[in-house]
């Protein structure tokens, strides 16, 4: 699936921007130096592994952004499994033996790191800055680190980890301890934070915005596109030498067409678990709200597809939702899409992230 969007409809005189990492860019920080080996083999815990500007990181510091990421797209990997699809990589093996990026490469492991070092990149320059205003962590945002730190119990005990240091130093690495992950949890929401705050100190004009997009729309303009793989099974054969033979055109035609029926069920059967979860979110808001006045679809899968829409909202009935089969035809624009007796109003409603792309980027240039 891919998509291509731009801004239909004026926005509000003044347009807020959304802060994301204008400020890293802005603020022109002195290389970041790594050594990517630094996770294999035995390191010193407070070896400098990286250096952002005059701050410098240990080798358990940066082991931190490097499971947070890692662990993150082993869990999606792991979702796809239980789907019966493939994502191209393989949580049972070490991200080291897999290949990312088969012309430049990298692995895995290479991938997980480069992220890594992108967060703490970010982290590292809007704590400086958050400093430098004299801001400092909200009570929520204290809240949230006392949250974080209550519930290392619960997860320790839930994973048989014996302590909540095991269970830091089995998701973070050999050397995490217990005050170090506060330290950077407590970096991560700070910048967070600041980020957020950062954003409400920028306005521009639908003008200004409209001319810089003009300007830029080749650079701004983006495009989604998802994919799996879909692994054939060929049966072993050998040649009266004991040589494995490969199979035959025919033969592996034959296989991939068994793997694609196959996926097609499997897809299947994701799209229709989607729709049976939204459903259940609708139906779960329905009973705690007392009702549903509207149902709002955005976003990729809300706005340009129609059979979703259909799926989710079949079954609904029972709240006095109807869709318009020719309005619910519509993608990528403002429109209702119930009939005009539906209980419920049911809306599409396009999201637009080139513009905020336009409205950060368009934020640094100034």
């Amino acid at each position: 699936m891919n998509q291509s969007q731009r801004q239909k409809e004026p926005m509000s005189k003044k347009a807020k921007l959304y802060w994301a990492i204008g400020i890293i860019i802005a603020i022109l920080v002195a290389a970041l130096l790594i050594w990517h080996t630094f996770f294999f083999g035995k390191q010193n815990a407070n070896a400098t592994a990286a250096t952002v500007g005059d701050q410098t990181y240990t080798t358990t510091e940066v082991s931190y952004y490097y499971y947070s990421v890692a662990n993150g797209f082993t869990q999606q990997a792991q979702a796809y499994q239980q789907m019966g699809m493939d994502m191209g990589y393989d949580p049972s093996l070490s991200p080291s033996e897999q290949t990312y990026n088969e012309e430049e490469g990298t692995t895995y492991a290479d991938y997980f790191l480069e992220q890594a070092l992108d967060q703490l990149q970010q982290v590292s320059i809007l704590c400086r800055e958050a400093e430098a205003a004299g801001y400092t962590l909200s009570a929520e945002g204290e809240q949230s680190i006392q949250d974080n730190m209550d519930a290392l119990y619960t997860y320790s005990v839930q994973s048989n980890a014996g302590s909540e240091e095991s269970y830091l130093r089995m998701i973070y690495g050999r050397n995490m301890t217990k005050s170090l992950f506060k330290e950077l949890l407590t970096k991560s929401i700070l910048a967070d934070e600041y980020a957020a705050v950062k954003s409400e100190s920028f306005t521009y004009t639908d003008g200004e915005l409209d001319d810089y997009y003009d300007a830029h729309a080749a650079d701004l303009d983006s495009y989604d596109y998802r994919f799996c793989y879909i692994n054939a099974e060929f049966e072993d054969k050998t040649d009266e030498d004991g040589n494995t033979v490969e199979p035959t055109e025919e033969e592996t035609k034959a296989a991939m067409d068994a793997a694609a029926e196959k996926g097609n069920e499997a897809a299947q059967l994701a799209l229709d678990k989607f729709a049976y979860e939204v459903r259940k979110y609708i139906g779960a808001y329905a009973a705690a709200l007392g009702g549903v006045d509207c149902i709002v679809f955005t976003a990729g899968v809300g706005e340009n597809s129609g059979s979703m829409r259909a799926s989710i909202c079949d079954g609904l009935e029972y709240l006095g939702v109807k869709l318009d089969p020719e309005k619910n035809k519509l993608r990528g624009e403002e429109v209702v899409i119930s009939t005009s007796d539906s209980k419920v109003t049911v809306w599409v409603i396009p999201t637009n992230e080139e513009l905020m792309i336009a409205q950060d980027t368009a934020a640094l240039t100034r």
